[in-house]
């Protein structure tokens, strides 16, 4: 059957079991997460049927030995070419950052309270070391590959250490390190706060983004990528600057974007006007959850490495995160995102113009044109 396969394989496509990519070949498989990412797919798949979408994913191993039906992906769950000994390293490392940057409970310093990020006394609005940790996660994250498509072979591929790691930081209690960091040693003035009605409520439910919602959305953005989707004008990503915005894009953060723009449109359409499921709604929420949660991780994080991290592109062919989510909010949340995404543009073009700007390399490396 396998000879046949390679002579006849356009026509036996649908018998025939898919060749996986040179990546899968090259590493073993892992099982860990394997619950997680069935469960992740099975939601993706039942909100893309919701929204009209053909896409349907399937993880490797419940295959079978058949072949793809169209417009089928298929899912690689692989560990990371690392040695376990350094992926646990690394782990354990981030996992310290984390928990020391929890353990801060310095506050802020009220004398620079004041201060935006266009301003130097900005960097002294947190403790230099808090800031440096800040920068440390936010470096970790931005260069995360957590999934790869390759349209040759309609798969997905998907590393368990990157999705762990994902996890970690991701999972994290970031919304009680704001409440803490923010009103420490005044606990009268956090109660009056929350009985005002002065905090949103995302900061005081103790949720955090999980796994099975971080990978639906990540099958949704690689799902993008071999899709058709073309971001379409509006006139509210006319008027956040969203469309110049990603059209000064080179092609290759330019496919990014479009890769985001195919998620908010299959969420708009999945996640209104029908009834949900819990782990639906959770995958409705994560964009914006994990927009809030990226910039809560980089508030301490004030130095000018900081900045240039949080406003600039600062790995090759991805767009900054906090860039990204932004932009997904304009697309998939509408007016409510439009003025933030207008001072994200506003900011990042102040500081490309700051003169300390050539002190950082990472600034002056991705500097627009």
């Amino acid at each position: 059957m396998s000879l046949a396969c390679a002579l006849l394989g356009a026509w036996l496509s649908a018998w025939c079991p898919p060749a996986p990519p040179p990546l899968v070949e090259h590493l073993s498989g892992a099982v860990r997460l394997r619950p997680q990412v069935e469960q992740s797919a099975d939601t993706a798949n039942r909100m893309l049927a919701a929204a009209g979408e053909p896409y349907r994913i399937t993880p490797s191993w419940l295959l079978e030995g058949r072949g793809l039906r169209p417009s089928e992906l298929v899912v690689y769950l692989m560990q990371s070419p690392a040695s376990p000994s350094a992926r646990a390293v690394q782990r354990e490392s981030a996992a310290a950052i984390i928990d020391s940057i929890h353990s801060d409970e310095a506050g802020i310093d009220e004398t620079f309270e004041g201060c935006a990020d266009l301003d130097d006394c900005v960097e002294d609005l947190y403790p230099e070391e808090t800031g440096t940790l800040a920068i440390h996660v936010l470096n970790q994250l931005n260069k995360s590959e957590v999934g790869l498509t390759h349209s040759e072979c309609r798969c997905i591929v998907l590393i368990e250490h990157d999705l762990r790691m994902f996890e970690l930081v991701f999972g994290a209690d970031w919304d009680s390190y704001v409440l803490i960091t923010r009103y420490a040693g005044d606990e009268d003035g956090l109660r009056e706060a929350i009985d005002q009605d002065l905090i949103p409520n995302s900061l005081t439910d103790g949720k955090a983004v999980s796994l099975k919602a971080m990978i639906a959305i990540v099958f949704l953005h690689e799902i993008g990528h071999q899709s058709n989707h073309e971001i379409i004008p509006s006139v509210l990503a006319e008027e956040a600057g969203l469309s110049d915005f990603i059209a000064a894009q080179d092609g290759s953060r330019r496919e990014e974007f479009r890769a985001d723009a195919f998620v908010a449109s299959v969420l708009k359409r999945a996640c209104f006007g029908r009834e949900v499921q819990t782990d639906e709604y959770a995958v409705c929420l994560a964009p914006v959850e994990l927009g809030m949660l990226n910039f809560v991780i980089g508030v301490k994080g004030k130095s000018r490495e900081a900045r240039c991290l949080r406003y600039f592109d600062i790995v090759e062919g991805y767009p900054n995160w906090q860039a990204r989510f932004l932009a997904m909010g304009v697309l998939y949340n509408g007016y409510s995102s439009v003025a933030l995404f207008q001072d994200y543009l506003e900011t990042r073009a102040a500081l490309a113009r700051a003169p300390w700007v050539d002190e950082v390399p990472a600034c002056v490396s991705a500097l627009p044109d």
